[in-house]
């Protein structure tokens, strides 16, 4: 070691000078620290929520407000056939958003895909009362779908009573979309094509005619009208072929006994629309079945 008293001068003083003051903020470094700490939990908690609610979310969107990106396969739909709502349901929540406007949702929720560039999606929220969805019917399946249903709808409007039904399809992964729909409004007037068959009572019986889900009714039974009848739809009556208008609440008289053969005197459109009032054969001597309803023909 050198023994020059500079050396050793110059030595001493740098060994005991003072520290110099710290740049660091400690307390920063530690609150950086936990924020890391805490987004890494949180991106891993919103990626596996992303997973159990079946999303199909990039690792580099996680941290987006995906929950709110419409994606191709809404969550609306399911991802499996056990998760899925049945073809019924579908339709049940399409009318759903249709009655409060929200046409954009219902097609790219609930239709095959692509169908909104085909149908108008701006249009207003359906006005309808009554609404009813029958249980789904198989039909013909539809190339590229594993299953095709039918499912038959109605419902009232103040331009009269609407009655159609969608053709819904299940793809390989077991969601149902709609695939079609078709309908027409139907006047509620049932009209009479053929003479029964069976002696009738000469005796009649009279009531109030009533309007319930688009069916003419008489108390618990549906109503069919003579031959040349129809509906004015403006009016909300009956016209009898002699020009008598008939109107919800007017009186009228029937056939004592309901008809025993519905499809033989209605016809068959007549007994399809009969058919969606709940209408059917009643032997002589025996009651309707709950939930249906016996037929009784207007004769004045």
């Amino acid at each position: 070691m050198s023994s020059d008293p500079l050396v050793t001068s110059l030595r001493t003083a740098l060994e005991t000078r003072p520290a110099p003051p710290s740049t660091l903020d400690l307390a920063t470094v530690k609150l950086r620290g936990r924020r890391r700490r805490q987004r890494r939990r949180v991106l891993t908690v919103t990626a596996g929520l992303a997973v159990v609610l079946g999303l199909a979310v990039p690792a580099a969107t996680v941290d987006v407000d995906w929950p709110w990106t419409r994606t191709r396969d809404s969550t609306a739909i399911g991802t499996s056939a056990a998760a899925a709502p049945g073809p019924d349901e579908i339709v049940r929540r399409f009318l759903s958003a249709q009655l409060v406007g929200d046409g954009a949702r219902a097609y790219d929720d609930y239709w095959v895909p692509g169908y909104g560039a085909r149908i108008d999606v701006t249009a207003e929220e359906l006005q309808a009362t009554n609404i009813a969805v029958d249980v789904p019917e198989p039909t013909t399946r539809l190339d590229g779908w594993q299953e095709t249903v039918t499912v038959g709808v109605s419902w009232t409007t103040g331009t009269g009573p609407w009655a159609g039904s969608f053709v819904v399809v299940r793809d390989d992964r077991g969601r149902w979309r709609i695939d079609s729909l078709s309908g027409n409004f139907a006047a509620p007037v049932i009209t009479v094509a053929a003479e029964p068959e069976e002696d009738r009572d000469a005796w009649g019986r009279t009531g109030v005619v009533g309007l319930d889900a688009g069916c003419l009714v008489l108390d618990e039974a549906l109503l069919v009208w003579p031959a040349g009848s129809t509906w004015d739809v403006t009016a909300q009556q009956v016209v009898l072929a002699d020009g008598t208008r008939i109107g919800v609440g007017d009186r009228v008289e029937v056939w004592g006994r309901p008809l025993q053969d519905v499809r033989h005197v209605l016809g068959a459109d007549g007994a399809a629309a009969a058919a969606r009032c709940a209408g059917v054969d009643v032997p002589a001597g025996s009651a309707a079945a709950p939930g249906t309803r016996p037929v009784l023909e207007v004769s004045r």
